[in-house]
């Protein structure tokens, strides 16, 4: 896992979710949507990295930094649906389609430059 790449994936759910509070009038404040997300990375990279799937360096590895973080998001926006306990399937696809498009914008970009 390239931190670069990671850094810049958790910037963009930073924005995602700043959006999504201001578009949805959110009463949730931003750091009760926002541990959903950090219990899940806290479960899911040690988790990876303990069987081997993630390595940390500098290397790019876009499809399995992919993987990686569709996983985190998904897992961590379940967490957030027992949390509230309601289920909204729409949130789900769009912050994985929100996640997959600009993860493959930071990737795009980083091997170009």
């Amino acid at each position: 896992m390239n931190p670069k790449l990671f850094v810049g994936d958790f910037v963009l759910l930073l924005v995602f979710i700043s959006q999504g509070m201001e578009t949805h009038n959110s009463d949730s404040s931003f750091l009760e949507i926002l541990v959903p997300f950090l219990i899940s990375m806290l479960i899911m990279v040690p988790l990876f990295y303990k069987i081997g799937f993630l390595k940390v360096d500098n290397k790019a590895e876009y499809v399995k930094s992919l993987r990686i973080w569709v996983s985190t998001i998904s897992i961590g926006v379940l967490i957030r649906f027992v949390m509230n306990m309601a289920f909204e399937p729409l949130f789900l696809f769009v912050i994985i389609c929100y996640s997959l498009t600009t993860s493959g914008i930071i990737r795009a970009a980083h091997s170009r430059f």
